[in-house]
């Protein structure tokens, strides 16, 4: 596991729960989970109040891409720029029976052979 600024950088599924831990509480601190969450209360239909939701967005989102390691952007990188959807596509692609795990314990096997 890779640190920066205490957040555990995401690179393989042994870094999820650490990650999942640190990353929400950075956002937590920045005002910005309710938006990965989804518990952003919908915008008025004021330009102001969308514009100032999808500031929000923004943010977690970059919060996030910080906080991946390279790998990690295959994941993501064809979604839209939505905060939630890219941290939940994460925590499935490195969950114990997502594609990132799979592969992980296929490659051991194949190494202790």
């Amino acid at each position: 596991m890779t640190k920066s600024k205490n957040v555990i950088i995401l690179n393989s599924p042994k870094d999820l729960p650490n990650w999942k831990f640190t990353v929400q509480t950075a956002l937590q601190a920045k005002g910005l989970w309710d938006v990965v969450a989804s518990q952003a209360v919908p915008p008025s239909t004021t330009v102001k109040a969308v514009k100032a939701l999808e500031a929000k967005r923004q943010q977690a989102m970059n919060v996030i891409m910080e906080c991946i390691g390279e790998y990690q952007l295959a994941h993501i990188h064809n979604l839209p720029c939505d905060p939630c959807l890219a941290f939940n596509h994460l925590v499935e692609a490195n969950s114990d029976h997502g594609i990132d795990a799979v592969l992980a314990r296929l490659y051991d096997g194949h190494q202790s052979q």
